[in-house]
């Protein structure tokens, strides 16, 4: 679970580590829809600076060093059809 590590995150601080080891040995894929959670709705009602404020918080939420949406976008490349996708694309 080189990922967390690499930020120097305790296990015991993430509250989903347990399912990120587990998981990491049954399946190959990364979800990231299943993780993301109730997001809060962005209207046209609403103003510049209230839709900015969710935005930050939903990204800031989501980009914690424990949370398995960023932990599955930083990993993406350890599943091997996304990393010979990426090759061919990259030629």
């Amino acid at each position: 679970m080189e990922p967390i590590e690499r930020y120097n995150v305790e296990k015991s601080s993430c509250p989903h580590w347990a399912k990120v080891e587990n998981s990491a040995l049954e399946l190959p894929l990364k979800e990231i829809l299943p993780h993301l959670g109730d997001l809060t709705p962005i209207n046209h009602t609403m103003t510049e600076e209230e839709k900015l404020a969710i935005i930050q918080r939903e990204f800031d939420r989501l980009y914690d060093p424990c949370h398995l949406v960023r932990n599955n976008l930083e990993t993406l490349d350890s599943v091997e059809v996304v990393r010979s996708i990426r090759e061919v694309l990259n030629r």
